[in-house]
């Protein structure tokens, strides 16, 4: 059994259906993060474990103890809100401190446990400031440190980055998960940051609609999408239209033969290939001759290039169809708008989904 699960919820807002049996397992310690659209449900999800909300129909258990009916304060599940929600009247020191005091706990224990979250969290002097003389990194800190004091069983995170800016944004993200590390807390965040999501999580869980549509880890929700929306959803990737010629196993990319690995394509005519842009290549035309039995070649213009630091991103038109390819740093000054290249892709880099899923 789970050390968190949810069982068959669902949860409705007027006629509004939020969950629809909804199946979650979490494991003790593992840090798991929920993506998806705007509206799919991630954020009530996370309110139904705290407590915030009751289901319409379902369990929600905690070491194998059903917890739906308990109220938040017998939960031990802490939440940071994306505001933060810190008292302005409290200072730092205060407001991590104050679900201790809630417990009645002992001065002594109460200043040992703050000042050791200080430490953790990196605010280690700042006790005495109030949240308004705080940057957005630093109340994001404080908020956590204030979840962590009663030592919950579970750490529920509702976009605890999103009102700090991108590079320090950067940081807290390794920060939190070297503190989750750490601590060996389970912990379950929302985000709308899929780079966030793939680069701190031991398991992602993709959202659409109110039901889960794939859990795993980013490398196999990266690499091995179950469907087309969470191909499309995650990451950026080519969807190449791809058509079957009579009976034979081989499909074409307009006229253009495209080699895939042995699989069987089910009697579907018409699928798509999904090609994520960093498993392409850009070669000149001539580089490539007698190639064409091991990999897929498909010639094209580049019509544009876009700069994004560490790699730069060409549009090339293939056969009035635009595929973005990613090169890698210097690499790209190779390449400029109108060059006639060749795009290169291995057919162990495909991602075939038809109707029924990938294969």
């Amino acid at each position: 059994m789970a050390y968190l699960e949810m069982e068959s919820v669902e949860k409705s807002f007027a006629k509004n259906r939020v969950l629809t049996h909804f199946n979650l397992s979490i494991e003790k310690g593992e840090f798991t993060t929920l993506v998806g659209p705007s509206g799919c449900g991630k954020t009530t999800t996370l309110r139904i474990l705290a407590g915030l909300e009751r289901p319409d129909r379902g369990t929600i258990s905690l070491e194998g103890v059903p917890i739906t009916d308990w109220p938040p304060q017998r939960r031990q599940i802490s939440m940071v809100f994306q505001s933060y929600a810190l008292f302005p009247n409290l200072t730092v020191f205060g407001n991590i401190a104050f679900g201790l005091w809630a417990k009645r706990i002992d001065r002594l224990t109460v200043e040992r446990e703050v000042m050791n979250l200080l430490d953790i969290v990196g605010l280690k002097g700042l006790e005495n400031r109030f949240p308004h003389e705080l940057s957005g990194g630093q109340q994001q800190r404080v908020a956590l440190a204030r979840a962590l004091a009663p030592r919950p069983k579970v750490l529920l995170l509702d976009e605890p980055l999103s009102a700090v800016d991108a590079v320090v944004r950067l940081r807290l993200r390794e920060e939190l998960k070297r503190i989750q590390r750490e601590l060996g807390i389970t912990t379950v965040m929302v985000t709308h940051d899929q780079e966030e999501a793939l680069s701190i999580s031991d398991r992602v869980v993709v959202m659409n609609g109110g039901r889960i549509e794939q859990v795993g880890t980013p490398v196999e929700i990266y690499r091995h999408p179950v469907n087309r929306f969470v191909a499309q959803f995650i990451g950026f990737s080519n969807a190449l239209r791809v058509e079957r010629k009579g009976d034979s196993q081989e499909v074409f990319f307009h006229h253009y033969p495209i080699n895939l690995p042995p699989l069987s394509l089910n009697g579907e005519k018409r699928l798509t290939l999904y090609v994520r842009p960093e498993t392409l290549r850009l070669h000149r035309p001539h580089e490539l001759r007698g190639r064409e039995y091991d990999t897929n070649l498909l010639p094209g213009i580049i019509r544009l290039r876009a700069f994004y630091g560490a790699i730069t991103r060409f549009e090339v038109m293939v056969n009035g169809e635009i595929i973005w390819v990613d090169v890698p740093g210097h690499e790209a000054d190779s390449w400029q708008e109108g060059d006639e290249v060749v795009v290169s892709f291995s057919p162990q880099e495909v991602r075939i989904i038809t109707g029924g899923g990938e294969q």
